[in-house]
């Protein structure tokens, strides 16, 4: 409809003041603007026509009218869908015209830039992840709040600061410089990574998307970079190899113990047997000679299972300060007279249901790694105290449950641990002792005892003053199992015997011939089969009563835990003895350790054995014990 124009001349109060203004003419398109005819308004004043005509309008016009100044204002609404743009300017003395420009497009074209520009700024700055514009110096123009709470700067901070200077670590700095000179020569980077230092010296681990910003022109003028926190996937990532190593190494420790420990079964039983029937004093000596090297031969297998987790645990409620208190002794022969061996131990300490006998072996190893890092003296300090680990520490040490704990931190003054081969410490055969000094499975076993009692252990180490490692077990709110006192267990060394019948399950031939000859010595009447597919039928269709079944676990064919199922259910008052040599994942699928089953670990003694026989039947019928 074009350009409304209308002429005015300005009304004037008794004072001179402008207080209305009369028509004189209008145009077509401003008859169109207000919906009235040039006779309904030519002639009459603005307030007959416009009776909501703003009093700082006639002050406006007055003005251009005595002065002769144009004035322009915008946001004029002579209707209600459209708004306009106004020109005022004086035509002659004490007139003045006025010629409205229809805006209402540009006005809302304007309004959508801006809406738009608000939802981008809005999207910038809820995006979980670092939004920052560098300009083509590489100076901070802006970072979104996401990426200013995980640094810890404000805007104020970093605007017009160096980033590669203020934020990245200076052996990164050449390598980020080359990525973002490249983005700038428009070619965008995807998925580069580096460290950055936040405002607390915290190094996070970024992962960077780079893209240039280019104007109308293609010339560029920012550098756009979205920036992903990985710090804690890269961790887990790191975790998670450790994890499949451990279990690699664990597989295969558990093939070897499991061979391992039926030789070691065949040993000390066969070794026992002649000892008890030896009067020879030398004879009797060269015996336990063989004995003892078996036990430490059983020692050194239970570290290759603790290694991977395949160790069969045999878990007690007790006391850390009881287990402790019977090792103090041992400990300080151990440490020798230039450590100090200092206990600080809680006295409302609570339980723990691990198995003490792996406890121990955490502590002895923790303390002989200790004596290695003070080869001049130093102090040696055993704590105990009750803990809860709370979301917090959960959420920062990722496979902790949360719940109450029972900690046990062992504390040297030694030479510290390199921070480089902190990460390390507790893969196998890793060692930072010299070619002669050790195996480097210390610390791993004491990891894998750990974990595998369901708790977790961590480090604390600065060079030249000394390491600590925290060890938290869960706490349990059970009674403690009372241990026997020193002696107590060979106060009478005969071996319990009784009449039952028994099946025996088990593949390895020289150590079922032991388990055989051992028990029918006992008095009982034995049946043997060399794994579980023989086992089965005669279990079945034998004629007389069968009262314990002792089966290995694991056999070809079936395991001992499918065999035991199958044979209770066609005798239904039937025991099992489970034996077995390590706990690899079929045994804990199959629940072996569940409360109400009795289990057997080898290598074992003929006594062990015939105490847990006697154990898994049950109190004698008649006269049974020698």
């Amino acid at each position: 409809m074009g350009q409304g124009f209308a002429l005015h001349e300005i009304i004037r109060d008794e004072r001179g003041t402008p207080c209305d203004y009369r028509f004189l003419a209008v145009n077509p398109a401003f008859e169109h603007l207000t919906g009235l005819k040039a006779d309904e308004i030519v002639g009459k004043t603005a307030r007959e026509v416009l009776p909501a005509v703003e009093p700082s309008w006639i002050e406006t016009y007055g003005k251009v009218a005595s002065t002769g100044k144009a004035a322009e204002f915008e946001q004029y609404a002579a209707r209600p869908d459209r708004y306009y743009r106004v020109y005022a300017f004086r035509p002659a003395e004490g007139q003045f015209a006025t010629l409205f420009v229809d805006v209402t497009e540009l006005r809302r074209m304007r309004e959508e830039i801006v809406r738009q520009r608000d939802f981008a700024d809005t999207l910038v700055e809820i995006a979980q992840a670092i939004v920052l514009v560098l300009d083509t110096e590489g100076k901070v123009l802006r970072m979104n709040r996401f990426g200013r709470e995980l640094t810890g700067y404000s805007a104020e901070e970093l605007a017009g600061k160096d980033w590669i200077e203020t934020m990245v670590p200076e052996t990164e700095r050449p390598a980020v410089r080359g990525l973002l000179e490249k983005a700038l020569n428009v070619e965008p980077t995807w998925g580069s990574e580096n460290v950055i230092h936040a405002k607390d010296g915290r190094e996070i681990l970024t992962r960077w998307f780079d893209s240039p910003v280019q104007d109308g022109q293609g010339n560029t003028i920012a550098l756009l970079s979205v920036g992903h926190d990985i710090t804690e996937i890269r961790r887990k990532e790191v975790q998670l190899r450790h994890a499949a190593k451990m279990e690699g190494i664990g597989r295969l420790a558990g093939g070897i113990a499991h061979d391992f420990n039926n030789m070691l079964a065949i040993i000390q039983g066969y070794a026992e047997l002649l000892g008890r029937s030896l009067t020879d004093g030398e004879a009797r000596e060269d015996v336990e000679r063989i004995l003892a090297a078996a036990r430490r031969a059983a020692s050194l297998t239970r570290q290759l299972l603790a290694l991977g987790k395949r160790q069969v645990i045999q878990p007690e409620v007790f006391l850390l300060n009881d287990a402790f208190a019977e090792m103090a002794p041992m400990l300080r022969r151990t440490m020798g007279e230039d450590v100090e061996l200092t206990a600080e131990l809680a006295d409302d300490l609570r339980c723990v249901k691990a198995d003490p006998t792996q406890l121990e072996e955490v502590i002895l190893n923790m303390a002989l790694n200790a004596r290695e890092a003070m080869p001049f003296g130093g102090r040696l300090t055993v704590r105990t105290r009750n803990r809860v680990l709370g979301p917090d520490y959960v959420r920062t040490h990722p496979g902790v449950a949360p719940g109450p704990y029972v900690m046990l931190a062992v504390s040297d003054t030694g030479t510290g641990i390199d921070p480089d081969d902190r990460g390390q410490i507790f893969e196998p055969f890793f060692t930072t002792k010299q070619v002669t000094g050790g195996t480097g499975l210390g610390l791993s076993v004491c990891y894998g005892i750990v974990t595998q009692n369901g708790g977790h252990i961590e480090v604390d180490s600065a060079i030249g003053k000394g390491t600590t490692f925290r060890i938290y077990l869960p706490a349990s709110d059970e009674p403690p199992v009372r241990r026997p006192a020193p002696g107590e267990a060979l106060a009478d060394p005969g071996m319990l015997r009784g009449t039952e019948t028994l099946l025996i399950a088990e593949d390895e031939q020289d150590v079922r011939g032991l388990m055989v000859r051992v028990l029918r010595a006992c008095g009982y009447t034995v049946l043997e089969a060399g794994n579980a597919r023989e086992a089965l039928p005669l279990g079945e269709h034998y004629e007389g009563g069968i009262d314990l079944l002792v089966t290995d676990v694991i056999m070809p064919g079936m395991s001992g835990r499918d065999l035991a199922q199958r044979l209770v259910a066609a005798r239904p008052r039937l025991k099992v003895l489970y034996v077995s040599g390590y706990a690899d994942s079929a045994v804990v699928r199959r629940d072996v350790l569940q409360a109400g089953l009795t289990f057997l670990a080898k290598p074992f003694s003929p006594h062990r054995l015939a105490k847990m026989v006697r154990e898994a039947l049950g109190p004698p019928r008649g006269p049974g014990r020698k």
